[in-house]
C-alpha cells in the first residue's frame, strides 16, 4: 500500500486507516457468511444460499484481497493481542529514533547519546519490574512474624 494516503492526515489516523482497509477482504468473507445466514432464517433455497457463498467466499473476498494486499507486508496480523508484535512496543523509542537518523535530522553523535539513554532507561525500568515480582512473590505473613 502506498505510504502517501492522504498526506494531510497525521501519521496515526493514516495508520489507522491503513489498518481499516486491510481488514476489508476479512470483513467481506464475514458479510457474506451474514447474508448466507439471513438467507437460511428467511427460508430461500439452498441454491441461492449457496450461490452467495460461492460469490462471496469464492469470489469477491480473494478479488478484495488482491486489491488491498498488494505485498506480504500489507496483510494484517490477525492474532490475539496488542494489535501489533511484541517487538515493536520494545522498540517503539529505538525505532523512532534509529528513523530520525536514517532521515538525517539528527547526527551520528546524537543519535548515539540518545541511544545510550534510551537503553539505560529501559535497563532501569527492566531491574524495577524484577524489584517489584521478586517482592510480591514474598510470603507477607513470614515478614510479619
Amino acid at each position: 500500500m502506498s505510504e502517501n494516503w492522504f498526506p494531510s492526515l497525521p501519521s496515526p489516523v493514516r495508520a489507522r486507516l491503513r489498518e481499516a482497509v486491510a481488514l476489508l477482504p476479512v470483513f467481506v468473507a464475514l458479510s457474506t457468511l451474514f447474508v448466507a445466514v439471513l438467507q437460511v432464517i428467511n427460508g430461500l433455497p439452498a441454491e441461492s444460499v449457496a450461490e452467495t457463498l460461492a460469490v462471496g467466499l469464492l469470489l469477491a473476498t480473494p478479488v478484495t484481497a488482491l486489491l488491498v494486499w498488494p505485498t506480504p507486508a500489507a496483510v494484517p496480523d490477525l492474532s490475539l493481542g496488542s494489535g501489533q508484535p511484541a517487538s515493536d512496543d520494545a522498540d517503539g523509542p529505538v525505532a523512532a529514533l534509529r528513523d530520525r537518523y536514517a532521515r538525517g535530522e539528527i547526527d551520528r553523535e546524537t543519535f548515539e547519546e540518545r541511544l545510550d539513554d534510551l537503553l539505560a532507561t529501559e535497563d532501569a525500568l527492566g531491574e524495577a519490574d524484577e524489584d517489584a515480582t521478586d517482592e510480591a512473590e514474598r510470603d507477607p505473613v513470614a515478614e510479619r512474624g
